[in-house]
């Protein structure tokens, strides 16, 4: 079933600081606030006897399964290889989704390779180094430690119209969930 997560868009700039060169790779420094997965308003440290949530124990959290990127600056490398392919790696510090009591910079690579004009498979690892419990006992999301493998297809529609199909969490990082999340969005994106 499609899940509604917030009633309100998250968003998502950027501005590239430098164009790569033959000798300078692109940095990008932006703003994105769209996690992955389903958005958790709270959470409940304990259960009754019936398994249902005790909401004497809840507890505000206020945050994705995977948290956004928040502020983040990236450094990227595009390479001809029978078609596009790019590899980016880069940090970030996450300032919206602060319940979790955890601000620790987090560090992220990926790749993108196009098929044709149209379609381009993408990957990226998040080591999520931000995604820790309310304190060092109580972890919110039970977590293997593995860190986050995603993937997916983009397909663009136009030149600013594109839809991306993502399967989230690979390594199966989340513990609470028993199948892979999958996303669907829908990108409108203008340059000025």
């Amino acid at each position: 079933d499609v899940i509604k997560n917030k009633n309100y868009p998250e968003i998502q700039i950027k501005y590239r600081i430098f164009d790569e060169t033959d000798k300078v790779p692109a940095i990008v420094l932006g703003i994105d606030t769209q996690g992955r997965g389903e958005y958790n308003e709270f959470w409940y440290e304990s259960y009754d006897e019936n398994g249902l949530p005790n909401s004497d124990g809840k507890k505000d959290l206020n945050r994705y399964d995977q948290k956004a990127l928040g502020l983040y600056l990236v450094v990227s490398r595009n390479f001809e290889a029978l078609g596009n392919f790019g590899i980016h790696a880069g940090i970030n510090k996450n300032f919206t989704e602060g319940d979790d009591k955890d601000e620790d910079i987090n560090l992220f690579f990926g790749f993108d390779k196009a098929l044709n004009r149209s379609f381009s498979l993408f990957a990226e690892y998040n080591f999520a180094r931000d995604d820790d419990g309310f304190n060092d006992d109580d972890e919110v999301i039970k977590r293997d430690g593995k860190g986050y493998l995603n993937a997916g297809i983009r397909w663009a529609i136009t030149q600013n119209f594109m839809l991306e199909v993502n399967i989230n969490d690979l390594g199966k990082n989340d513990e609470r969930k028993d199948s892979h999340n999958r996303q669907l969005k829908v990108i409108y994106f203008e340059s000025f």
